[in-house]
């Protein structure tokens, strides 16, 4: 009798595990909590060009902030 509840309890471990395996297989896991939110490093940037084009060296770029 003692090993038949051995028995009976190790199935029931198999059992539990084999479900909780299936249940996180069908439903995904369980997303992890960010505690922090990265912020942007970008700046925006804008081209500003002269009004004469003849000179390919007279654009500049200015960030904004």
């Amino acid at each position: 009798m003692k090993t038949f509840k051995k028995v009976i309890r190790i199935l029931y471990l198999v059992l539990l595990i084999t479900l909780a395996a299936t249940g996180i297989g069908l439903a995904g896991a369980v997303p992890l909590q960010i505690t922090h939110k990265r912020e942007t490093q970008e700046h925006p940037i804008e081209l500003v060009r002269s009004e004469d084009e003849s000179e390919p060296e007279s654009d500049q770029i200015k960030i904004i902030q």
